[in-house]
C-alpha cells in the first residue's frame, strides 16, 4: 500500500512541478499513516495514533528510511557479486 501512495504522490507532484516527495501524511479520524521514501525503489510507512508527536515520528522515520536504503544498496551490491 505504501508503494501505491508514493506512486500517486509522485504523479501529483510531477504534474504540479513541485519536486520530489519528502513525506506523505494521511490523517484520519482515528489516526493516520506517514510514508517516506527509502530510496528510489522503496518506501517506509508508519501508522500513528491521533495524539502522536509528528516531529518525533518524522525524525525516526527519516533515520530509519536511510538505514533501510543502506541495507537495500548493500544487498543489491552483494547480488551483483554472486
Amino acid at each position: 500500500m505504501a508503494a501505491a501512495i508514493i506512486a500517486l504522490g509522485e504523479r501529483v507532484l510531477g504534474r504540479l512541478a513541485r519536486g520530489e516527495i519528502d513525506r506523505i501524511l494521511l490523517d484520519g479520524t482515528e489516526g493516520g499513516i506517514v510514508v517516506v521514501p527509502a530510496g528510489p525503489d522503496a518506501a517506509l510507512a508508519a501508522m500513528v495514533n491521533k495524539d502522536a508527536k509528528l516531529g518525533l515520528v518524522m525524525h525516526e522515520l527519516r533515520r530509519s528510511s536511510r538505514e533501510v536504503y543502506k541495507v537495500l544498496v548493500r544487498t543489491a551490491e552483494e547480488e551483483k557479486v554472486r
